[in-house]
């Protein structure tokens, strides 16, 4: 509430003639979510994902944006941050957006191929609180940020429970050949310890799915966290791709015994627009008119081996591998339907082997 009071003001303090420009729209997402899993359905959902609305303007050098999400019972802040920029190249803002970790996470849902995210979300934080810096030159863009410090796969909601966290994003242009850009991201902070009672631990979920990790309730956090985050994003023609990893280093203790783990995940994700003549655009939609798109995805986590010996049950999954599909109909950019099919093959640290299904059909409004 203190964000939104703030830039209320903000927008109060300037004449109406000092806005150059102002934005208000926003977007609807419907879905209908049917899971299996070991041959039993689960989990069957149909309702609205998300209805938000984004108030975004510059005024000056300064630029605001506000994005609340409607869905459920009360009203949430999405976003909430100003930017400066005294120059085209610097960019300054503060508040509450998108942590520059990954790349998948990073584009907007209503572009995303497909209607769930990847494996690697849940290895990555979503939204932060802090600073964030860009700076750009010819082929290269630094993102640089002090951030609150968010969990895995979430958004934060008590500052009080991690210390900051720096996080550095370098994206380097490779051409025009393939238009495709390669970037790296390192977050590391050292963070508070947590207790039994407060674990500042995280569960992990396949998107839409179920959670398929989570430590034992006696295990918790201390000492250094870091994540590593490489991906290369490409675009031919009608053709993009995307590739991308997360490394994590996580130090836990249960008990009096301390270890620190390792667990990595990693993403594939390929797709073609088809039947519209829309050059492809990684994140970003094409369509100005009726056109389909077909995407591709292979995917997969690894738990480290070690959380099973003291951290967390033998019934947990200690890797998993994901293929998946999606269609999507685009009516131009306002509406698209979407279907998107992952199945997902676990496998449990006692050598369990089971496999889930996740189907996903959304219908998507932009105003």
């Amino acid at each position: 509430m203190k964000i939104i009071s703030f830039l209320v003001f903000f927008l109060f303090a300037f004449p109406v003639g000092a806005i150059e420009t102002h934005y208000v729209g926003g977007f609807a997402q419907f879905d209908t979510q049917y899971g299996v899993m070991a041959g039993s359905p689960y989990q069957a959902a149909m309702g609205l994902r998300r209805i938000r609305t984004n108030f975004r303007g510059d005024v000056g050098r300064f630029a605001y944006r506000v994005n609340l999400d409607h869905a459920g019972s009360s009203t949430s802040v999405v976003d909430a941050y100003f930017e400066f920029s005294p120059r085209s190249d610097l960019s300054v803002r503060m508040g509450r957006s998108r942590s520059p970790l990954g790349f998948e996470i990073l584009q907007s849902l209503t572009e995303l191929v497909f209607p769930e995210y990847g494996a690697t979300h849940a290895f990555l934080p979503n939204r932060d609180t802090g600073v964030f810096l860009t700076y750009k030159v010819p082929k290269l863009t630094v993102n640089a940020a002090y951030l609150a410090g968010s969990p895995d796969g979430s958004s934060l909601s008590k500052n009080e429970d991690l210390s900051g966290a720096l996080v550095c994003r370098v994206t380097s242009d490779l051409g025009e050949t393939l238009k495709g850009s390669l970037a790296g991201s390192l977050e590391t902070r050292a963070r508070k310890s947590g207790d039994v009672a407060s674990s500042l631990l995280s569960s992990y979920a396949i998107s839409g799915g179920s959670n398929f990790f989570s430590y034992d309730k006696n295990t918790y956090a201390e000492g250094l966290f870091y994540r590593i985050v490489p991906n290369l994003v490409w675009t031919h023609g009608p053709f993009a791709g995307m590739a991308e990893a997360v490394f994590s280093q996580n130090t836990v203790r249960n008990s009096g015994k301390s270890q620190g783990l390792s667990h990595y995940a990693w993403q594939l994700t390929w797709y073609w627009n088809l039947l519209g003549e829309a050059d492809a655009v990684y994140g970003s939609n094409a369509f100005d008119h009726e056109g389909w798109q077909w995407g591709l995805r292979l995917g997969g986590a690894r738990m480290d081996a070690l959380s099973f010996s003291s951290f967390a049950d033998q019934s947990q999954t200690e890797s998993l591998f994901v293929l998946g599909s999606a269609v999507n109909w685009y009516w131009g950019r306002e509406a698209k339907w979407s279907l998107g099919i992952d199945e997902v093959f676990h496998t449990r640290a006692s050598g369990q082997v089971s496999r889930e299904t996740v189907a996903t059909a959304r219908l998507q409004v932009v105003y």
